[in-house]
Order: C-alpha cells, then structure tokens, then sequence
C-alpha cells in the first residue's frame, strides 16, 4: 500500500519527464498543486491488466468516452453519500475509453481523498481463509452497497445484486383512464357498425358468415391496439426527452425523474391498454355480424335431407345476366374432375340445359364421392329461379342419392356442398375480362342446349 505523499508513474510518464531510478525518493514532483515525492515506476503493462468481471483497472475518460452528455450526469450520480461508492449504470450507445499509460500516475488513498478530491469508485477484496467463504463474503458485499458484486471461484465468475423484489404498481391510476379510453373505443366501434350497414350487407351477399364480419371488426380493433399501445409507448418516450433537452437549457429549472422503459410496469400498461381495446370491441362485433344474418342462426347450415333428396337454396343471389357466366364456370370446374381418382369427388356426364318452363339455365351432372371404397353416387342439379326481387336470380341445389348408405351420403355432402360454396365465392373474385368470357361460352352454345324439366320430382329419373 502507498502511504504519504509518494507518488508511482509508469515508464512513459518517466520517460517523457526524464526520471531514473537514482531520482526514487529525492525528486519533488508537482501533482494538482501539491509536491509528491518521486517513489518509482509501475510498468506500462499496467494497462493491460483486468478487474474480476474483465474491465480495465486504469480509469475512465469521461472527456474522450462516446455518450454525449449521459457521463457528465453518470458522474454526478451517487450511492451512499458524497463519498460513498458510485453507481455506474449501462449507458445506450456509450463506449468507454482508458486513460492513455502516459498520463497515468499512482498515489496513496489518502493523498487522493484529501488533496486530489478523489472518489472510491470500485473495491478490491481479497478474503483470507477457506476459499469457501468468498461467496458469503460477496453476498455480505452486496447487502450492503446494494452494488453490483462480482465473486471469482473455481467455476468461474459470478455477479450478486441486492435489490427489491419487481412488482407491477400503480394500477388504480390506471382505472379512470382505462375506462375513458374503452368507452370512446367502445363507441367509435358502435359508430362504425352502424355507418356501414351497406358494407355490411355486401359482405354478406358475398357469401361471408355473420362470424367473418365480426372478425373484420376485431381486426380493425387490434390494429387500433397495436398503435394505442406501441403509439403511447413511443409518445411517452419523446416527451421525456424533450423535457430532457429542455431541462438542459439555461435558466430552464425542469426536474425530469429516470425513466426505465423496459419495466414491468411499462409492458403491463401497454398489454392492458391493448386488453381494454379489444374488449371494447366485443359488443360492437357481435352487433355486426347480427346485421350479417338478422336470423337466428348465425351461420349457413346444410338443412337436413328429405329421403334421399336434398333440395337447397345457396345463400347466394345472381343476376340473371351473370347467371350465364356462373353455369359455364361450374361446368369447367365439373369437367375437371371427369377422370380422377384423387379429390373429393369424381363426375361423368357434366352439361348445361335450359328449363323447359321458363328458359332457365342450369347444370347436371352425375358425381361420385370421396372416400370412393364407400360407394356413394348421385345425381346433382344446380338451378336458376327467380327471387322476389326482379332481375336477381337464387341458386337452387338438387342432389340425390343413388348409391351408398345414408349416412354416409350426408357426411360426404357436407365436404362436396363447401367445396361448392367456394366455387361461387372464387367466382365473385374473377375480373371482369374472365366472366366475359365465361358469358360468351354460354351464349354460343345457347341455341344447342337440351331444355329439360329438371325439379324435385324429376331429378332422381335423370340418371
């Protein structure tokens, strides 16, 4: 240990002032504005040497260190009094520069505290006895400076920290704007259900279930979440700075407290924020999808067959100009399941017809269905009648049993109708170059097209 008023330099600062070792003991050196007596030289590897948990013993240059101005507040900032240890927290973006060897010198504790104004900025502790006892000793250590306290042994090198336990707090501060926040999310969701009715509408005729449109609502909601929360989060952020730059200025007294963004407490409010949206959003959402179907049933079910016949109005309106395009679409997609063993169903005997009692369009076709083992065959007919509304068409569906069980008939018809509904669904999506196309298929064909008298009472013959 340096005691007095000796001070140590290394090689370069001898160097650089001349000093040798007859100089030990009788050179007066100036060192702050006090003489030091000469007492030798410390090696320039000195620099090289680590602490326990792998930083440089030679102190900091907060000067030359990145970091802006965050060293200038590190340095002011205390533990355990004026003269107490110093906490050094990570700094965002900082990079920590050592002093150079040549301008390194070493002196006593006491010369440092009194003279210089130096500060205890980290301890050295080497335990005597068992080596057992370091951990002990480093969680003493810790207890007590409520610092971070590094331990070495065998296993390696292991870091302590005394602190609180983290618990999210603050809550009920949160509760009134909690609430005012739903409340307004509640009625902007309210507001909407009712401005677009007549989007609501089109979703339907389109073939969107009452559930759909309700998920088009909570997907709107969660992206009003994603923005409330992250948005906040962010927002929060900037003021503090710019309270910060303000703080800074002179003649500006602006107290701003530290803030840990990547609290506890931060990451619950932002989940509960986002929580509250989306629970606002439920009433509003189920609004919606009741003005999707005002029925009863919230979604379109497969009515139950009568016999062997199942005779079924598609949830679906056409007019009768795209009717033309609907029937040379289906019957593409029919045609494409002529010869296949692999798919959901297999058909023979696919074409469009036109009623005899009203000139009509339609297509039959006889189908077999997947699983093939089972033997299930049918006759199926697809119709266009009127509705009670002139100009739109309804899409009647005609199936009968020909082979195969009952059960089995109505397990592999729930799979063929969805596939259907998708067809007509993929059919609304079509530009409107391809229904051109479509419509032309059927109206060169028009006049070659058998007129058949196709209902409930003739469909199981036609086979």
């Amino acid at each position: 240990m340096l005691d007095g008023d000796g001070i140590f330099v290394t090689d370069a600062v001898a160097d650089k002032l001349g000093l040798t070792d007859e100089d030990i003991g009788k050179a007066t050196l100036l060192l702050g504005g006090f003489d030091v007596t000469y007492a030798g030289i410390v090696t320039d590897q000195l620099a090289s040497h680590k602490t326990i948990e792998g930083s440089n013993i030679v102190p900091v240059n907060y000067q030359i260190s990145g970091g802006g101005e965050a060293f200038s507040k590190l340095q002011q900032k205390q533990v355990g009094g004026e003269q107490g240890l110093k906490e050094q927290p990570e700094i965002e973006g900082a990079q920590f520069s050592a002093y150079g060897v040549e301008r390194i010198v070493v002196v006593g504790a006491d010369y440092a505290r009194e003279r210089l104004g130096g500060k205890t900025r980290a301890v050295t502790i080497y335990p005597k006895g068992d080596a057992a006892d370091v951990e002990k000793i480093a969680g003493q250590v810790a207890t007590v400076t409520r610092l971070p306290t590094y331990h070495g042994s065998s296993e390696g090198v292991f870091r302590m920290n005394f602190t609180a336990l983290t618990e999210a707090s603050g809550l009920s501060d949160l509760f009134i704007p909690l609430v005012l926040g739903g409340l307004i999310i509640f009625a902007t969701m309210l507001g909407s259900v009712s401005d677009r009715e007549r989007e609501i509408y089109t979703f339907s005729s389109l073939g969107l279930a009452p559930r759909h449109v309700a998920s088009l609502f909570f997907a709107e909601a969660s992206v009003y979440a994603i923005i409330g929360g992250m948005g906040g989060y962010l927002l929060g952020q900037t003021v503090a700075r710019l309270l910060g730059w303000f703080g800074s200025l002179e003649g500006v007294n602006i107290s701003v407290p530290d803030i840990n963004y990547s609290s506890t407490t931060a990451a619950w409010t932002v989940l509960i924020v986002m929580g509250t949206v989306l629970i606002s959003t439920i009433y509003p959402a189920m609004k919606a999808s009741r003005s999707a179907n005002p029925g009863i049933q919230r979604s379109w079910q497969i009515p139950r067959p009568t016999g062997d016949l199942y005779d079924l109005i598609f949830p679906f309106t056409v007019s009768a100009y795209d009717i033309t395009g609907v029937a040379s679409f289906l019957k593409e997609h029919f045609d494409n399941y002529t010869d296949t063993s692999l798919g959901i169903f297999t058909t023979t005997d696919v074409h469009l017809f036109r009623q005899a009692d009203s000139d009509m369009l339609g297509i039959v076709a006889d189908i077999a269905l997947a699983p093939f083992d089972l033997g299930v065959n049918q006759r199926f007919a697809l119709l266009s009648q009127p509705s009670e509304i002139v100009g739109i068409n309804e899409v009647r569906i005609l199936i009968y049993r020909l082979t195969g069980t009952n059960g089995d008939w109505r397990r592999a018809n729930r799979v063929f109708i969805n596939d259907l509904r998708k067809q007509l669904l993929i059919w609304r999506s079509l530009t409107t170059e391809v229904m051109d196309q479509y419509r032309s298929r059927t109206l060169e064909a028009w006049d070659s097209l058998l007129k058949e008298q196709v209902d409930d009472r003739t469909i199981g013959g036609l086979a």
